[in-house]
């Protein structure tokens, strides 16, 4: 089985240095002299091979400030872990003067909507064979058919295998390939590897809202399509339908 590389210190002159630095030593301050060696990575198609830490028009103070972003999303992420509770079921509060709700529009796009159904068909199924009222629209109750919510129940649990696989495939994928998964073009090599969020919570309440999104397009493609443009204020193409998975 073969070894793993360690990395090597470099001083100023090029000569290499201990593995171990000495006990007066920074980590800190001897970072920026630390460079992992050569590796040979398979680079997008078409792009010459990677060969060293990062490629020498890598921008550095623009990494830092798009990793600073990335910090910062991590923690409103975590902030939001309060919620409460509707007929049994998790919610939590909406709030539209967020960048992303800004960036793609949702309060326009959902303005004069229902929001309360709209809410309710974000919510994970509970174990209940009955069917689910999302709401009332035009003065009777709006409905999710006991049947869909039994679908929907097994693709919450699909979803849980493919999350847990994904997990596993990300703690054996290599460093520098991880790395080029980050890179937002393909020929800027991005220091920075793709990684989980670092805490057990944010993980699971980012899964969460992966899990309430999926809820939320299957009952929304689920309903009747006149319907669900009134309602839901969104439309499907067919390349985008469901169509094997709710005949099911």
């Amino acid at each position: 089985m073969p070894q793993p590389v360690r990395p090597l210190s470099y001083s100023s002159s090029g000569a290499p240095q201990p593995e171990t630095p000495p006990p007066s030593s920074s980590p800190a301050r001897d970072r920026s002299q630390t460079q992992l060696p050569p590796l040979a990575v398979k680079p997008p198609m078409g792009q010459p091979a990677y060969t060293g830490l990062a490629p020498p028009n890598t921008d550095t103070a623009a990494l830092a400030a798009l990793a600073e972003l990335e910090d910062e999303e991590d923690a409103r992420i975590l902030k939001e872990s309060e919620t409460y509770e509707v007929r049994g079921r998790l919610c939590v509060d909406d709030d539209e003067t967020t960048p992303w709700l800004r960036y793609t529009k949702w309060p326009i796009r959902l303005a004069g909507k229902p929001l309360d159904i709209v809410i309710a068909s974000t919510l994970q199924p509970t174990k209940h064979l009955d069917d689910y009222v999302l709401g009332t629209w035009a003065g009777r109750d709006f409905a999710s058919p006991a049947d869909d919510e039994a679908k929907l129940r097994t693709l919450m649990a699909a979803a849980d295998l493919m999350l847990g696989r994904a997990m596993e495939t990300l703690e054996k994928t290599h460093h520098c390939i991880r790395c080029w998964l980050k890179s937002y073009e393909e020929t800027r090599f991005r220091p920075i590897p793709f990684t989980s969020l670092r805490t057990q919570q944010g993980q699971e309440r980012y899964f969460s809202i992966w899990k309430q999104f999926i809820c939320y397009v299957f009952r929304a493609w689920a309903t009747e399509e006149l319907l669900r443009e009134e309602i839901y204020g969104v439309q499907f193409q067919e390349k985008e339908g469901l169509h094997a998975f709710v005949d099911l």
